[in-house]
This record gives C-alpha cells, structure tokens and sequence, in this order.
C-alpha cells in the first residue's frame, strides 16, 4: 500500500480503503440486530480483514526487513506528529467513552456509539475513499501552491455533492430507519443520529483540509486541530450530558467542530491564497440538491411509514441527486465531479460529467 501510495495509484488506494470501510460498516449495521452492541466489535475486525485481503490482492508484495537510518530519521521527522496526532485522538476517544459512562451509565454509551457509527458512514467513506488519496496528490503539489488550491476547491466540492445530500436524507429518515430497521431496542437513537448528521455538515470542511495540511508538510498543525477538537469534545459532553443526556453527548459535536473548523481555515489560509474562490455557485448547487432530495424522500417517508417506504424514499433521493447533479453539471459546468475525476477518472467519463484528464 506504501508503494501504492508512493507512485499515486488513487484507483487502487481507493478500492483498498472502500473495501475496509464497506466491511467496518457493512457488518456493523447488519449485525446490529442480532448482535447489539456487539455488532462495533465485529465491523471493526472485519474492516480490517478486508483492508488486508483486498490490499495484497491490488499489490502483491512480500515483506523483507530493511533498516536505512537516513530514511528513519527523515521518517521520525515528520511521523512523530502523526504520532502524536494519533495519540491524541485515541486518549480523547478514550476519555469521551469514560465520561458518558460516568455521566449516564454503559447501556446510553452503547446507544451512543450505535449512532455515532450510522452518523459517521457517509464522511468515513469520503475520508478513506478521496481523503487518503487527496494527501499523497498535495505532497506532489508542495511547490506549486496555486494548483493546490485549484485541487482544495475541487475536492470540498465533490465532498459537498457527495456527502451533503446523504447527509440530508440521513436526517430526515432517521426515525424510520432506526424504527423499521433496528428496532425497538434501538429507540432513543434517531435524535442522536438526526444532531451527529448535522455535526457532520459542520466537520466536512475539516476534513477536506486535513489531507492538504498533510501533504503539504504541515502535520503539526493537523495535532493542534485534533488536540484542540478533543479537549472542547470532552469539556462540553460533560456539560451538556447532565441536562440533555445522551443526546447532549452528540450536541457537543456541533460547537467543538464549529471551533476546530475556524482552526483549520485559519492554517488553510497559511498555505494557499483565496482557497474559497469561486466556491460559491457549486456549494450553493449541492445546498439546493440536498434540500430536493431530503424533501423529497420526507415526502415518501410520510406516505409509507414503513421498511419498504424507508426503502422507496431513500432510493428516490438518491435517484433525485444523481438526476439533479447530472443535469446541472451538464447544463452549468459547475465542476461537481472534478475531485471524483482525479480519483475515478474512467467512472466519471463513462457518465459525461467532469473535466479531468486520467493522466492529470
């Protein structure tokens, strides 16, 4: 995969990193009726079980141990903030845990965590499928700051077209789904789902930045975003838990990211100049799709209050965005598609939309 990496093969990073969130969520969501809170425990072995074989089967490699000490320390250099990124983000996680626990009991974290992991599908699959293939693309980019904003803009605006309307259909079907789908012994989780949906609209931004901080050679600066969004997470789930319960616990998700997203687009402006350019008419496309389709698909959820309804409405919205997308990419040239074209060149050629060359 490192070589993968090295030599930019985003078709296959994509499908390695599809494959290990597919089989983390997959198995989670289908599980979780039978399983309960069991069902995280399973998705998270065979995400990466399916990273490791899909992996090997993309890029055949046998390991060999090496060690070249210029390497290492040129490594240490700029892995010790990743590290330490990761370290972070791993005790606030463990943290978090241990105050809704303290605060509400272990039965309320697991309703939490349950719909934190549904909330948390669409802009996991972003992160792994565009995010990791975004960070080697800006590392090629170090010296040429202006087309990294051009490769910024692009990438927020197939995030937005992608994850914006999933999002909104996440929040108007909630109940249903979490009614018809998971049951009664789920009840108390489509408002979670419906606050984290939201707190996932705020975050979008921060994760299209993170990767072209990364890339470009500023890994301190993704630990102070992290640091800084697990310290406000914390301080305000214990907050808010006390008057709200559960449901304050995803609340706090709204003002942390709200902060650590001013974080980041105040780093973001450190690199590149005016990355926001222009962004204007397509987020505005990808706002006016998303609130089609969510009414859309509330419409039929109103109709057919039932699995089959959630089933028909979640498929029309989704026939509703590909639709609208399509004509208005068609009819405007907005660049909807363009970070998808980088990624999945031949997938979007083969549908006429996006302006991207393969070998760009």
């Amino acid at each position: 995969v490192a070589e993968l990496t090295r030599r930019l093969q985003f078709r296959s990073l994509a499908l390695v990193d599809l494959a290990k969130a597919l089989g983390n969520t997959a198995v989670s969501v289908l599980a979780a009726p039978w399983l309960g809170v069991w069902a995280l425990v399973a998705g998270t072995l065979a995400g990466p079980m399916g990273y490791l074989i899909v992996s090997y089967m993309l890029a055949p490699h046998r390991p060999q141990l090496t060690f070249g000490s210029r390497a290492a320390r040129s490594l240490v250099r700029y892995g010790q903030w990743v590290f330490f990124t990761s370290l972070v983000a791993m005790t606030g996680q463990s943290v978090l845990r241990v105050v809704i626990t303290r605060q509400l009991g272990a039965a309320e974290l697991g309703l939490y965590y349950l719909a934190a992991s549904l909330a948390f599908i669409p802009a996991d699959l972003a992160s792994q499928v565009v995010g990791e293939v975004a960070f080697p693309f800006y590392a090629r980019l170090q010296t040429d700051r202006q087309q990294a904003a051009v490769a910024f803009r692009s990438i927020l605006t197939s995030l937005s077209i992608l994850l914006l309307p999933a999002l909104a259909l996440m929040l108007v079907l909630a109940p249903t789904m979490v009614d018809a789908v998971l049951g009664p012994r789920w009840e108390g989780t489509a408002r979670i789902i419906q606050v984290l949906a939201v707190a996932n609209i705020f975050g979008m931004l921060g994760d299209t930045i993170v990767p072209i901080l990364q890339g470009t050679g500023r890994p301190d600066r993704v630990l102070v975003i992290e640091g800084v969004q697990s310290v406000l997470l914390i301080s305000f789930v214990w907050r808010l838990t006390d008057r709200y319960g559960v449901v304050g616990a995803a609340m706090a998700w709204l003002p942390t990211l709200a902060v650590s997203q001013v974080v980041g687009v105040t780093f973001l402006r450190q690199i590149v100049r005016r990355p926001f350019a222009g962004l204007r008419p397509p987020l505005g496309a990808a706002v006016l799709i998303s609130v089609i389709a969510a009414a859309g698909a509330a419409g039929i959820d109103a109709l057919i209050s039932s699995l089959a309804g959630f089933v028909v409405a979640s498929l029309f919205g989704v026939a509703l965005v590909g639709g609208l997308s399509w004509v208005l990419e068609r009819r405007f040239a907005l660049g909807l598609f363009d970070g998808f074209a980088r990624v999945f060149p031949r997938a979007v050629a083969l549908v006429g939309l996006g302006g991207v060359r393969q070998d760009d």
